[in-house]
């Protein structure tokens, strides 16, 4: 006869990493959201980076049901691997302390990982949340498509996402290099079946703070994305079924810097990283629509009667006419001041 420690452990392991530094008006609903799963078999691995906030005090209350480690890390990146190393579960999530996990999050998990053994990684819907942990929008990714990835046109929210451990020890990365999460995604999906199913099993914790506070490491996350490209590509064969989209691969990168850039209010650098994705990338629907809204940002300076400072918006597209075919008359009559500001639609 069968205990029920025995009933647990004849099922897979899942572990769960949180990463986490002076969030103590969070990590509980993050903690307590993995605890509160309908799966039995889970080890959570929990990595502080020495919080001095009251973090390290509720996540020692927690006890033997987590697995702690505090210590000085070298930033979230860092902290990432440090947990990745402890992993001892078949598969492998992740749920930070801003995110939260559905009760049903892990079993589902297993059970569709099972079912796809070719499987690198699964991953689903999930929850936008505010700092309150309320619901204030809903993402659906869509199935994956390695090359709209490898041209950062999307990329899956993690905590919404479950891995095979065996696939990631076989492909990395193991260490943090500016971008990590574009980077394991990239690894992985370049060697194994990558599989979306459409269900909401997390929520992601945004805030305008934390918008603000990831700008400051854009560029290195550009620059890491594009390294991590690079070797792609370099072990690609030629003639294979991604070789050719080096250049677009690059290019994506700074559209995805310029639509950051505009989201965030930050349209000085979004158009420098224009010109450099548009150098390469001039006719696309993403450019076209990246260019419309830092057009439309001209457009709004102008109307606002500052017509000095909406000229550098405003002639952007007028140096990649093949992008906007459409827009440039509009664009030289603004340009020569012959329709007044207060005209401007």
């Amino acid at each position: 006869m069968f205990s029920e420690k025995d009933k647990i452990e004849s099922q897979p392991l899942v572990s769960i990493i949180c990463f986490c530094k002076n969030a103590a008006g969070t990590i509980g609903r993050a903690i307590e959201s993995i605890l509160a799963q309908d799966y039995p078999n889970i080890q959570v691995v929990v990595q502080d980076g020495n919080s001095t906030d009251g973090t390290l005090e509720i996540l020692k209350s927690y006890g033997s049901r987590i697995e702690l480690v505090s210590e000085p890390d070298h930033g979230p990146g860092d902290a990432m691997f440090r947990a990745l190393a402890r992993v001892r579960g078949e598969f492998f999530g992740s749920c930070l302390a801003d995110e939260q996990l559905l009760p049903h999050a892990v079993a589902w998990a297993v059970e569709n990982l099972r079912r796809r053994p070719d499987a690198g990684g699964i991953y689903g819907d999930n929850y936008l949340l505010d700092t309150n942990g309320t619901i204030i929008g809903l993402v659906r990714p869509g199935p994956w498509d390695f090359g709209k990835f490898m041209r950062s046109e999307f990329m899956p929210t993690f905590c919404a996402a479950f891995f095979r451990t065996a696939c990631y020890l076989e492909v990395g990365p193991r260490h943090y290099s500016g971008c990590g999460e574009f980077e394991f995604w990239l690894r992985l999906g370049a060697h194994f079946p990558i599989y979306y199913l459409s269900e909401i099993v997390a929520g992601y914790g945004l805030s305008r703070q934390q918008l603000s506070q990831q700008i400051d490491d854009l560029h290195l996350q550009a620059k890491s994305r594009k390294q991590a490209l690079e070797s792609l590509f370099s072990h690609l064969v030629p003639g294979s079924q991604y070789a050719h989209e080096r250049s677009s691969a690059m290019a994506g990168v700074d559209v995805w810097l310029t639509e950051y850039y505009a989201k965030c209010g930050a349209w000085n650098l979004a158009v420098e990283a224009f010109r450099r994705a548009a150098s390469t990338m001039c006719r696309s629907r993403r450019m076209v629509r990246v260019g419309r809204l830092i057009v439309g940002h001209g457009i709004g300076l102008a109307k606002a009667g500052k017509f000095f400072q909406a000229r550098e918006f405003l002639r952007l597209p007028l140096e990649f006419p093949a992008s906007f075919p459409e827009l440039v008359p509009l664009l030289k009559t603004i340009e020569s001041r012959k329709v007044p500001a207060g005209e401007l639609t």
